[in-house]
């Protein structure tokens, strides 16, 4: 994670998430994230969703996707 986040200019990254879902013990997250980079300065924005797995209250598995239909179908959820 934290490759990732030194991509960016992180006082001023942002993630925002749109939309939430949930069956059984998975919750979808879509969500898109944006802020300058840290390099170039250039604004960088990416939709994306997260499949998140829980037991008992806690997170115990994160999968991330870029197509939303992708998302919800392993989440066991439809359009």
């Amino acid at each position: 994670m934290a490759d990732w986040f030194s991509a960016f200019e992180f006082d001023e990254w942002q993630l925002e998430v749109d939309e939430l879902f949930d069956r059984d013990d998975r919750v979808v997250a879509m969500a898109r994230q944006y802020g300058p980079g840290s390099s170039s300065g250039a604004d960088v924005s990416l939709k994306f969703a997260q499949v998140l797995t829980l037991r008992v209250g806690k997170i115990v598995r994160v999968d991330n996707y870029l197509d939303r239909g992708q998302a919800l179908e392993a989440a066991g959820l439809s359009e």
